[in-house]
């Protein structure tokens, strides 16, 4: 089971200056990262995390609270276009290259617009 304490929250801030939050397994595996719908948080992944930990020495964990939800920023722009910044902003802040990206609902529309507009 993932514990809270092997789990790093980190806070940045997004080119227009709100806050996203971000939990990170923050080991040397391969990073996979998971994005939530509407209306839940990154919480909504702890089960199927729990599932995955035996596999966290060959990967990275990483979660966020999209825009608007839980701990991350309740302000700015609501677009799908912001929520595509908002996840390079994390990318980015984390100096991440290559990922795999999970998502489900909002989530997964942010998934197809990094691949429709990020493919690398």
């Amino acid at each position: 089971m993932v514990s809270k304490n092997e789990i790093k929250r980190l806070e940045i801030s997004a080119d227009d200056g709100a806050k996203l939050v971000i939990w990170d397994s923050a080991n040397e595996g391969i990073p996979v990262i998971f994005a939530h719908g509407f209306p839940q948080t990154h919480l909504c992944w702890s089960g199927i995390l729990e599932h995955l930990d035996p596999l966290r020495g060959q990967y990275r964990f990483i979660t966020y609270d999209l825009r608007g939800f839980g701990d991350s920023a309740k302000t700015g722009e609501a677009s799908w276009q912001r929520l595509l910044r908002d996840h390079l902003n994390v990318v980015s802040s984390l100096k991440i290259s290559k990922y795999h990206f999970i998502g489900h609902d909002w989530g997964g529309a942010t998934a197809l617009r990094v691949s429709r507009f990020c493919p690398e």
